[in-house]
């Protein structure tokens, strides 16, 4: 079964930096996230990316983390968000979680020190859409599941139907 995912690129706050990242991510067809300073994740298990995370990071981001590595899958959907109102674009997913130091470097342009190392290959399509309410309100964390029982679910069902054949 096909799931959706909702992933910020980047900090919507500065606007510029979160818009450069995105132009980036979708010209080379990857979704990012940061915390470099856990290392390689590819193969480590649930418990170990836990204990790694809690031993240098609080709780906030460790399902984030652990969503990107162990439950997104090769088919599912990932629709980038900026900020609350904002799909920046959609995607499906096309491989398996990678990282990649010198790769994450080079997300933000040096527009910042932030490294993003973490990545997934996407076929992105573009799709520009802004809401009239915070439809992503729910989903502040980086990296979160969206599920037709949420309370916006239907509007945003409407406007990712003109990009995919969705039921």
């Amino acid at each position: 079964m096909v799931r959706y995912w909702v992933i910020a690129p980047y900090s919507y706050d500065p606007r510029h930096i979160l818009d450069a990242v995105w132009d980036w991510s979708f010209t080379n067809g990857l979704i990012t996230i940061g915390w470099h300073e856990l290392g390689n994740l590819s193969g480590v298990s649930k418990a170990v990316i836990r204990k790694r995370f809690l031993d240098e990071f609080d709780q906030e981001g460790y399902q984030s983390l652990q969503r990107f590595w162990h439950d997104i899958e090769v088919g599912d959907r990932v629709i980038a968000r900026g900020g609350l109102k904002r799909i920046v674009g959609v995607g499906t997913v096309a491989g398996k979680p990678e990282f990649d130091l010198e790769l994450g470097k080079k997300v933000t342009g040096g527009l910042d020190d932030n490294i993003h190392p973490n990545f997934i290959k996407l076929n992105w399509l573009a799709c520009q859409r802004q809401f009239p309410n915070s439809a992503f309100r729910g989903h502040l964390k980086t990296v979160s599941e969206l599920k037709n029982t949420q309370k916006h679910w239907p509007e945003i069902r409407n406007a990712l139907r003109e990009v995919w054949q969705m039921e």
